[in-house]
């Protein structure tokens, strides 16, 4: 494992992962300030209605270095099936 993700708890290491893949829906605030403070994601909010009352909602993302490096993580490790 790269050493960005070493040191890593399980529901950390599976969060990120569903958040690579563009899954950023019940992740738990505990786990995704865990991973912003070590730089692996990043958090944002998005409008998605204005009117009457804006609703906002908070998003992750993956840096984009970071998700290179996961990438070639999962090349190397996933096998074919």
């Amino acid at each position: 494992m790269t050493k960005c993700f070493r040191g890593l708890t399980k529901a950390q290491f599976d969060t990120f992962c569903r958040i690579a893949v563009g899954d950023d829906t019940r992740v738990s605030s505990r786990v995704a300030k865990a991973l912003i403070g070590k730089g692996l994601i990043n958090r944002y909010e998005e409008i998605v209605s204005e009117t009457p009352i804006p609703t906002v909602i908070i998003r992750y993302e993956v840096p984009i270095p970071i998700h290179i490096e996961w990438a070639q993580w999962c090349s190397a490790n996933v096998d074919d099936e």
